[in-house]
């Protein structure tokens, strides 16, 4: 609960009363991603301290309270049970339970309340400008300078960037950029057969450079760019097997996020999952995102080939490949119209430590205050060549850092995506992300 706290101080600065004074108000984001993971590695050591070991579950971890006497255990009598029927099985045999995450039998199963973190998401997962497989998506490929969101089942992750300072190319001046992340998952509508939740992320990146803004001489590109916004999904499984939801999503991606409606944008997407066998499916999409490569409707129709556990690919629009050959490597490549590609090598040096190697193009369009042409956008494009490793802390949390180089490195001012005359170019330059996230526990059984 701490971290959440710290993060809704940084970031409630905004939006309108910081505007004025944008270098005092947006100064706490700084320190962030730092406290959020000293206070997440302060409770998991807290939580460690006061637990010792349960006498009716040898093994098992149960809590203690410093503050009042620990209560003596005792042992219930047997119970005498009616003698079994001819090939009836016993009652309530914990040798023939389900293994929890412990490994430990358990005699409980998920109640309807932890569904929405083991219900099956669609095969692919549109965030704002672009849609990667939701198995697929490695650190730092989301929209936002940062880019480090969607596409795992983590209700909540926090995340920072820094991009050290780089020389303008062909031009007088340097660019250098930091930002941080956001992202929360809440369900409000969970039965059977239907999930409903609702979204929410904020993004910032902060720059520092004597360039002016592209297609504004003798305005300085903004100091903050923002990329906020909520959204809303639902999912559910018709009788007869299939599946069909849709997401909404209001955002704002400016210097001065809901300025004004023009300021504002509306993404939609609608899919439908139709099994094909036991293991296969098609998959057709419909996706509208006013600030991404193609600005307007895209449909999407794909076949989703699973003919084992360690293969699987989608073939069609979106495409993704997953082969994970050993329980050591796995290999993943996805694409999107028109430049959305994502190439990931995986290795797993053991339960709770992995290492990649991510190769990535990134995108993504702002709408500046009061520009001259509503129909104007200020657009950013790299390619990242990326290493990384996660760590799991803990039963819940995991942390993920990667560093890299960009390159291609694009910042112009146009009516779409490939108006790119207006405009400057930057250095090729590293990149260091940090990414905290909460993976509950039933989550990481699915």
């Amino acid at each position: 609960m701490n971290i959440i706290f710290v993060w809704l101080w940084s970031f409630g600065q905004l939006p309108l009363p910081c505007f004025q004074q944008p270098r005092w108000c947006y100064r706490p984001r700084a320190l962030a991603v730092l406290l959020t993971a000293l206070l997440g590695l302060s409770s998991l050591r807290s939580a460690s301290a006061q637990v010792s070991t349960d006498p009716l579950w040898p093994g098992r971890q149960a809590p203690t309270y410093s503050s009042s006497p620990q209560p003596t255990l005792e042992r219930l009598p047997p119970v005498e049970e009616e003698p079994l029927g001819a090939g009836e099985a016993p009652r309530h045999d914990p040798a023939n339970a389900p293994a929890d995450s412990w490994g430990e039998p358990s005699l409980i199963e998920p109640d309807a309340s932890e569904a929405w973190l083991t219900t099956e998401p669609p095969e692919t997962i549109y965030l704002e400008d672009e849609a990667v497989p939701a198995r697929s998506r490695p650190m730092g490929a989301g929209g936002g300078m940062g880019g480090m969101g969607g596409g795992s089942r983590s209700p909540l992750s926090a995340s920072a960037f820094w991009i050290p300072t780089s020389n303008l190319r062909d031009a007088p001046g340097d660019f250098s950029v930091h930002g941080e992340n956001l992202q929360v998952m809440v369900p409000v509508a969970i039965g059977a057969g239907r999930f409903t939740s609702l979204s929410a992320r904020v993004g910032a990146s902060s720059y520092n450079t004597t360039a002016e803004l592209p297609g504004s001489p003798g305005t300085l590109f903004p100091e903050q760019l923002w990329d906020i916004n909520v959204g809303l999904m639902h999912v559910r499984e018709l009788e007869n097997g299939w599946s069909l939801g849709g997401m909404l999503n209001l955002g704002s991606a400016s210097d001065k996020p809901f300025h004004s409606i023009d300021e504002m944008n509306l993404s939609m997407l609608a899919f439908l999952k139709v099994p094909a066998g036991e293991r296969d499916a098609w998959n057709f999409a419909l996706m509208y995102a006013p600030l991404g490569q193609l600005a307007f409707p895209i449909p999407g129709i794909s076949y989703s080939w699973n003919p084992s556990d360690q293969f699987s690919m989608n073939i069609g629009l979106p495409f993704s490949l997953r082969y994970q050959p050993s329980e050591v490597w796995s290999y993943e490549l996805s694409y999107l119209p028109v430049t959305n590609v994502t190439a990931t090598v995986r290795a797993q040096i053991g339960p709770r430590w992995s290492l990649y190697g991510t190769f990535q193009t990134h995108s993504q369009g702002y709408q500046i205050a009061n520009r001259a042409d509503d129909e104007d956008r200020l657009y950013e494009f790299d390619q990242r060549l990326l290493v990384g490793s996660r760590m799991n802390l803990g039963e819940s949390w995991a942390l993920d850092f990667s560093g890299g180089y960009l390159m291609n490195r694009s910042y112009y001012y146009g009516d779409s995506f490939f108006d790119d005359d207006v405009g400057f170019d930057v250095e090729n330059g590293a990149l260091v992300q940090l990414r905290l996230e909460w993976i509950p526990r039933f989550a990481q059984r699915s």
